[in-house]
């Protein structure tokens, strides 16, 4: 992908590059929208549990959260990759978020592997 998007950027074109899972600052943050979308059709849940696998929905949960004051846990369970890998993943796309969007980057961290959620 970054090859043809070189490619791309020599011929003078502007290619947005999409990584596996869309996880991006941006597609995270596509998550608050989402959020406030949810919180228009019913209460605030107690606890989100998601499969997570490249971080970008677990990042743009707890971001959406944060932002909107909730107290939802969010719990991803892991699709593939180990629980470590995945926090590391969802950690780096806040940072990322939050200096491109000026959200928090103190927000916890929940991740599980086969169901059995971190605390």
């Amino acid at each position: 992908m970054r090859e043809i998007a070189d490619t791309l950027r020599a011929a003078g074109r502007k290619p947005y590059e999409i990584p596996v899972g869309a996880s991006t600052p941006l597609g995270a943050l596509g998550y608050v929208q989402a959020m406030v979308e949810l919180l228009d059709q019913m209460p605030a849940p107690d606890v989100i549990l998601h499969s997570t696998s490249s971080g970008g929905t677990q990042a743009g949960l707890i971001a959406a959260c944060r932002l909107l004051a909730l107290p939802t846990r969010v719990v991803g369970i892991s699709a593939d990759d180990p629980v470590v890998s995945i926090q590391a993943q969802v950690r780096t796309i806040r940072r990322r978020d939050s200096r491109e969007s000026s959200t928090s980057t103190s927000l916890p961290d929940r991740c599980s592997r086969a169901g059995r959620p971190s605390r």
